[in-house]
């Protein structure tokens, strides 16, 4: 980056939320690190530590996405209790997933369609793990409404089928199970 070294780390952050904004994790990451190489202070500001941390939550690095998702900076950032809540969805620690999307997963609505529609299927896995069906009710509809894409959808087809399953509805459950199979995502299909 080329600007006056006063401004370069500025103008390097202002890269990092570029490249975030375009799906670009790894080139994301790299900006992060040059900074924090730079100007090691910079990492204990909640800017850095969101997007590293959800940066490296995306590049499945759980580990460092905990470090900094957790930093105690990030504590009143709403934002970042979303992705601490995916975060334990994705990892499958139910008990901390259910309050964080309780309480922030209304935020959900304001992601970009990739990360609304893997919110709402992690929020809405998580609220039927804990016999929660309304919620999950209403995150499966929202993220039918995003336009899932076909293996998205053979995703949300395996939730359905899970809720129903849960509520001894079985007819219904074999019907949605059936067609996450056929849904073409053979991850999907193998659970």
């Amino acid at each position: 980056v080329t600007a006056p070294a006063a401004k370069r780390n500025a103008v390097r952050l202002e890269l990092a939320r570029f490249n975030f904004a375009r799906g670009m994790y790894v080139e994301t990451l790299g900006v992060l690190a040059t900074i924090a190489s730079d100007a090691p202070q910079m990492e204990n500001t909640a800017e850095f530590r969101s997007l590293r941390g959800a940066a490296s939550y995306l590049m499945d690095d759980f580990e460092q996405a905990a470090t900094d998702l957790d930093s105690p900076i990030l504590s009143s950032y709403a934002d970042a209790a979303l992705w601490r809540g995916a975060l334990a969805a994705t990892q499958g620690h139910w008990s901390d997933a259910v309050p964080a999307f309780a309480r922030v997963g209304y935020l959900i609505r304001d992601y970009p369609r990739p990360l609304k529609v893997k919110f709402g299927l992690l929020a809405a896995e998580t609220a039927i793990n804990s016999r929660e069906y309304a919620a999950a009710k209403t995150y499966m509809d929202f993220v039918d409404q995003s336009g899932p894409d076909t293996t998205e959808d053979a995703r949300l087809a395996y939730l359905k089928g899970r809720m129903h399953e849960t509520k001894h509805e079985v007819e219904q459950a074999r019907v949605q199970y059936d067609k996450a199979i056929r849904g073409g995502d053979p991850e999907t299909a193998a659970k």
